[in-house]
């Protein structure tokens, strides 16, 4: 898995594993929650880096955001 100043790559994805504890906070609170089917819960990722969890998430079926502020990472979102 490469740093968060490098790009990411599909290899990158495919090797994450989400912790356990982590996927199982979020099912409950999937479970639990009295919303919509319209209003679905949404996850926010902060400090994302590269946005791998945003990705996994995602593949998931999750609606998952990721903010990152260091520039640098930014910067190589652009290109």
């Amino acid at each position: 898995m490469g740093r968060k100043g490098t790009e990411l790559t599909q290899e990158d994805i495919a090797n994450l594993r989400i912790q356990r504890s982590v996927l199982d906070f979020i099912e409950l609170q999937v479970r639990t929650s009295t919303r919509s089917q319209q209003d679905r819960l949404r996850i926010l990722d902060w400090g994302s880096g590269r946005g791998s969890l945003v990705i996994k998430l995602r593949d998931l079926g999750y609606e998952a955001f990721g903010v990152e502020l260091d520039e640098a990472v930014m910067r190589r979102g652009f290109n």
